[in-house]
């Protein structure tokens, strides 16, 4: 007898399953979808996504992104939470079609925990991360009416910002310009000006924060990274709507604009931001045949970005910038006994161009590849009133390079990245001797995260560099983190840095013989700067409302490179000089920082820093670093009546002073006086997406041309529209 003749029925019903089966679509359901911040747009990595329906969660990805399947359609609830965000819940009825979503998480009001990137090359929660970062957040340098990123900068701590005719550049722990490193998104920028980006040249727009890593960077970072890291972290297009708008209008007949735009075009994500700026500069001593002040200038920044998810687990960036600078002074020269008069013009241009390859193939393992491209064209001219010229400098620079960098955490408390870099750097210039040079290099480098228990991270790392001009340089740190109870941490670092000589300072001949002197490089036989680098630090924070760190650094430097007077001769009266590994010197303090949000309407933030700077072969202070910096940042938020208060200043000590432009410059006996300068800006809100805002800088009016402390007091008002913006 047969199975199916005994049990007939059951027979009958197995085989109407099977069939089903074999015939019926399959009716689980995909959900996907990418968890955002609600104010800057950008990915928030680790939310957390519960359906307490079927006892299931997820976890958004290192581009916030997330998916799972639903076995059965029905009406669901996604249960979203982060530490540094407010809780949201997302109903969900997917019937039987996939179902991709946007979710826009809003920042909790008190400090957030947010995800850094630049002191590991890995996401880390900025208070688990073992590298002191300091995080400058877009809506915070909003609230002050910043455009660029020196702006934004002035109120950071441990981070001193300077304006010449140069520009201006960011000192790090009393680390000058020169040997900071300038990033966007981990990609270098060229164009140094008497060593220096000229931070003023990179505009906000489309910006989500900016890290900056103080103290060496070197093991990550290679060369220039020898005082820290400044990166500046763009923001990712999200295929959402967005329209933001900002418009100024001030002192010195000063106009900015700011916009950024943000769309979707079939699967692309498409980003946009530009930036305009003029001014006609001022002069604080019209008696003068010279400039006393700054120069009048146009500046237009323009950045786009897109992007697409290739599949679950690839994804794609491609990016460009063009940047165009304008600039008009005056300067004069005496040689006994007569004043001569010169217009001097300036333009620059930077243009940029990469693209990004991100794989992910599962939640371990992360590959990025990264190509990028830069070049800066600098020309300076200078003319008689009657337009004769009389100078001129022209320089071309380029930078091309290929990194890839991968991630893999192959168990609990064990990540390792690996990574290499191919860089090539040229500089066409007249001068320089030959006219063009270029250099190579070429790089590989490991950090391994152990955690042998779980308040107890070490971060070993080692870099190993090759470079056309002075060959291989080994360099190794280490990073460790103890925290004994949730609310406190200390954060350690001792580690090696280098700056290998610039192409300018091994092969420089500027001959100014109308003005009696000669600046040459000091050729093959420049060695690298070379540093040892320590820091220590306790942090106490607590529940979310502020947190207070105090941090002792020290930083010793060898063969510092600058210009040393060799010698006079009968054309070069002023002086011949070259570039030389000069002295060595050390910086070593302390900083003190407070953040507290006192409640939802006010926050302050204080930060100090006392400094000590001194060449070690003949003890004198470094020049124009002040001994002591005090600053304050602080907020008051009226919800009620859409207004917003927000106060910021600075007091910082006396300092050893020399003028820009004076040769052999690392000694002098001129003290610079303190100087302090408080600023408020006032923003109303007129409608949901519109706000009017007034703003007034060193009301102090603490002004000391000698010293180029400057602007006097001074006073904008303008406008900011966002549209669009997530919700």
């Amino acid at each position: 007898m047969s199975i199916g003749s005994r049990y007939p029925l059951r027979t009958l019903l197995a085989a109407l399953a099977l069939l089903t089966l074999l015939v019926s679509p399959a009716t689980a359901v995909r959900v996907s979808g990418v968890v955002v911040d609600s104010v800057t747009g950008g990915a928030v990595i680790g939310a957390n996504i519960h359906l307490p329906e079927l006892e299931f969660g997820v976890q958004s990805d290192l581009s916030g992104h997330f998916d799972f399947e639903i076995a059965r359609p029905g009406e669901y609830t996604l249960k979203l939470t982060h530490i540094s965000y407010e809780p949201k819940t997302v109903v969900l009825n997917p019937g039987d079609q996939p179902v991709d979503l946007h979710i826009a998480l809003l920042p909790r009001t008190y400090i957030s925990d947010e995800v850094v990137v630049t002191g590991t090359r890995t996401p880390y929660l900025l208070k688990d991360v073992p590298v002191t970062t300091e995080v400058i957040r877009s809506e915070d340098a909003a609230r002050t009416g910043a455009t660029t990123v020196d702006q934004a900068l002035e109120a950071a701590v441990g981070i001193n910002v300077d304006q010449n005719f140069s520009g201006t550049g960011a000192t790090l722990r009393g680390l000058d310009p020169t040997r900071v490193l300038v990033l966007i998104d981990g990609e270098k920028l060229v164009g140094r000006v008497r060593g220096a980006i000229d931070l003023g040249q990179i505009s906000l727009a489309n910006v989500e924060k900016i890290e900056v890593v103080k103290g060496v960077g070197s093991t990550l970072y290679g060369s220039d990274a020898i005082g820290g890291v400044v990166n500046i972290i763009t923001r990712k297009p999200q295929g959402q709507t967005r329209l933001n708008s900002f418009a100024e209008y001030g002192a010195f007949k000063s106009y900015v604009h700011n916009a950024e735009v943000e769309s979707q075009l079939g699967e692309w994500d498409l980003q946009l931001g530009g930036r305009f700026n003029r001014t006609d500069g001022f002069d604080l001593i019209k008696e003068t045949p010279h400039t006393n002040g700054l120069e009048r200038s146009n500046k237009f920044n323009l950045d786009g970005k897109i992007g697409r998810r290739l599949s679950r687990s690839l994804s794609m960036s491609i990016h460009g910038g063009f940047f165009a600078e304008m600039k008009k002074w005056k300067e004069s020269e005496y040689i006994e006994p007569l004043t001569f008069t010169f217009d001097d013009d300036e333009h620059n241009y930077r243009y940029s161009g990469g693209g990004h390859l991100t794989y992910q193939p599962n939640p371990r393992t992360k590959i990025d590849f990264n190509a990028y491209g830069t070049y800066y064209d600098h020309l300076w001219e200078k003319f008689t009133l009657s337009g004769r010229q009389t100078d001129r400098s022209r320089t071309e620079d380029y930078l091309g390079e290929a990194s890839v960098v991968a991630t893999h955490s192959y168990k609990e408390g064990h990540v390792i990245t690996m990574g290499g870099d191919l860089m090539t750097q040229g500089l066409t210039s007249d001068e320089i001797s030959g006219g063009e040079q270029d250099v190579k290099s070429a790089d590989a480098y490991m950090q391994y995260e152990w955690k042998p228990i779980d308040n107890l991270v070490f971060l070993p790392g080692i870099r190993l560099e090759h470079h056309s001009t002075f060959g291989e340089h080994l360099n190794a740190s280490i990073n460790a983190m103890y925290n004994p109870h949730e609310r406190l941490r200390l954060r350690g670092f001792y580690g090696g840095g280098f700056r290998a000589p610039s192409i300018k300072e091994i092969y420089f001949e500027f001959d100014h013989s109308a003005a009696g002197y000669i600046v040459t490089g000091g050729g093959d036989e420049l060695k690298p700067e070379k540093s040892q680098n320590a820091s220590i630090s306790i942090e106490y924070s607590y529940a979310g409302i502020g947190l207070h760190r105090i941090t002792y650094f020290y930083n010793n430097i060898d063969d510092m490179i600058d210009f040393d007077l060799r010698g006079f001769s009968a054309t070069y009266w002023r002086g011949i000089y070259e570039y030389q590994n000069v002295f060595q010197a050390y910086t070593r303090g302390i900083e003190w920082q407070s953040e507290v949000k006192v409640s939802r309407q006010v926050g302050f933030n204080l930060a100090y820093t006392w400094l000590t700077a001194k060449n070690l072969e003949t003890g004198h202070w470094l020049l124009n670093r002040p001994e002591h910096t005090l600053k304050l940042y602080s907020t008051f938020d009226f919800d009620k009546i859409g207004l917003t208060v927000t106060a910021w200043g600075s007091w910082q000590s006396r300092k050893l002073w020399v003028p820009l432009g004076e040769q052999n410059d690392f000694e002098s006996e001129t003290w610079a006086p303190s100087r302090s300068d408080i600023s408020v800006s006032i923003a109303k809100r007129i409608w949901k997406d519109v706000e009017l805002f007034a703003r007034g800088e060193n009301l102090t009016d603490d002004v000391e041309v000698d010293y180029g402390y400057w602007p006097a007091r001074s006073f904008y008002a303008g406008i900011r529209i966002r549209t669009g913006a997530a919700n």
